[in-house]
């Protein structure tokens, strides 16, 4: 099974999907990187005034819905206190996993100096045995372009970025992997949800950061920055 993106070559999306083309080519072609956690690109065809994509098809969801899915069973009681303290210790290891496995994939992308630039929860697809899969290319640059195209991601963009564009590095992609950890143990919850995108940046710059959701684990704590 594939996965088909239909992209009408007159529309703005169609530079997007050209780019997220050129970038999941350059993956493809490199024998030397791992790419088990990257969304694998199985070709493209260019005709009928648009661009098809097509990818290896994943069909656990996205991250983002497969959290608040859990976040809408949460109020659900289990039978016992020890039934419910073991489905939470296996929650937690879980999370870890996509923690360590969406590091993984973003360390690929840096060993290759491409910036990802639109890493959340709604871009990491699931397999059905809960494998990672980065994807969304479409805003990805080589590291050091300041060539930029495409709506930013407020909430989870580095406050460099918002305060121009053209600043993208590697290390603003960092700012992002902080903001879906967060968004992991809150259960894809909004972040800074309380704070209009408009006055975020300004926020940013007084200090304000995103709280630690309840039980988050130290370690995980220092990731959300």
């Amino acid at each position: 099974q594939v996965a088909v993106k239909r992209i009408k070559q007159t529309s703005r999306n169609a530079l997007v999907g050209a780019m997220e083309v050129v970038v999941m080519s350059a993956l493809l072609k490199d024998l030397t990187i791992n790419k088990q956690h990257l969304l694998t690109l199985i070709g493209w065809y260019l005709g009928d005034k648009h661009l098809y994509v097509v990818t290896e098809f994943i069909s656990g969801g996205n991250l983002l819905d497969y959290l608040q899915s859990l976040n809408a069973n949460a109020g659900q009681e289990k039978e016992s206190k020890g039934e419910g303290e073991e489905e939470y210790h296996k929650q937690l290891l879980q999370f870890n996993s996509f923690v360590s496995q969406i590091a993984s994939g973003m360390s690929t992308l840096e060993s290759k100096q491409i910036q990802h630039r639109d890493l959340a929860a709604r871009n990491i697809l699931l397999t059905q045995d809960h494998q990672i899969k980065i994807g969304d290319f479409g805003l990805s640059r080589p590291d050091g372009s300041s060539f930029t195209f495409g709506c930013i991601s407020t909430r989870w963009t580095a406050p460099e970025v918002l305060e121009k564009e053209a600043n993208f590095t590697l290390r603003s992609d960092v700012w992002s992997f902080g903001v879906v950890v967060w968004e992991i143990y809150s259960l894809g919850g909004l972040p800074y949800s309380d704070v209009p995108s408009r006055e975020l940046l300004t926020r940013l710059r007084r200090g304000r950061r995103l709280d630690p959701p309840c039980d988050t684990p130290s370690r995980m704590k220092r990731l959300m920055g």
